[in-house]
């Protein structure tokens, strides 16, 4: 028999056991014998993980992600963010803030928040940022800053939308200078994700919205955002005259956003 038959019999039914916990742990039915298994694998995983090279410890932090449904949620979370705070090699920590996604508990941004800020990878800072922005949390404004900051515009532009994503309403109050910032950038998808990540209602930012509306070359993108950003805001007769004639534009998504604009202005004014 050869040696690949051999690693084959070996390693099936390990394979099939670990489907089958996998499977139980997000279907939710897992008794007692399972979380033993499962602790059993996940200590197995921790004792790999530490004698292993970079590509090695990816497989087996998708591995142990696998377990997060389980009772042994806190454990992974554990072993992930000890993973992500002390992991030299930068791939392997990306993949560990993408197992990190689906862990929606502030436990984790102290040391995502280090990592957004203290990594030099800008691709590790920009998954880091990104997390944050998902979490829905701001504990350390001067942390989005600092990224806002950087001098490569990839995690600027993580730094301002996470941190645009992560605020209240109450908290993007006192960050107009930096929505106006991102609305006035030259990069197309800082200008969108701006846009999209807005949540206060300003003088000041619907008269950019204005302005992107009725500029003669505004990509089209930015166009259907600013109809979108201006849907809500008591419209002036100028805004009011320029959406009807936004009817009649080529793109049906305009015609639309114009029409949905109008017709909230005309609610509004009967308040």
């Amino acid at each position: 028999m050869d040696a690949f038959s051999v690693k084959i019999k070996i390693s099936y039914p390990f394979i099939l056991l670990s489907l089958f916990l996998i499977s139980s742990c997000i279907s939710g039915n897992l008794s007692q014998d399972d979380e033993k298994k499962i602790s059993k694998e996940i200590v197995s995983i921790k004792n790999k993980y530490q004698k292993s090279d970079w590509e090695d410890k990816i497989r087996l932090i998708k591995n142990i992600g696998e377990y997060k449904n389980s009772k042994s949620h806190d454990i992974v979370l554990q072993f992930l963010l000890e993973a992500l705070s002390r992991e030299p090699h930068s791939r392997v920590k990306i993949e560990v803030l993408k197992e990190l996604e689906y862990f929606n508990d502030v436990k984790i941004i102290p040391t995502v928040s280090e990592t957004a800020d203290d990594n030099p990878d800008k691709n590790v800072k920009w998954h880091a940022y990104s997390l944050l922005g998902k979490l829905g949390h701001i504990q350390d404004k001067q942390i989005f800053i600092s990224g806002i900051k950087n001098t490569d515009w990839l995690v600027r532009e993580a730094a301002l939308i996470a941190m645009l994503k992560a605020s209240t309403e109450d908290e993007q109050k006192n960050l107009k200078s930096y929505i106006i910032s991102g609305l006035k950038s030259h990069r197309i998808s800082t200008v969108i994700s701006t846009m999209e990540s807005i949540k206060i209602q300003d003088r000041e930012i619907f008269d950019i919205l204005k302005k992107m509306i009725f500029q003669k070359n505004t990509p089209l993108e930015i166009l259907r955002g600013a109809l979108k950003g201006i849907n809500g805001y008591s419209l002036d007769s100028e805004t009011e005259e320029k959406l009807n004639d936004l009817l009649l534009h080529w793109d049906s998504t305009v015609r639309i956003l114009s029409l949905r604009a109008l017709k909230k202005n005309q609610l509004l004014q009967q308040i």
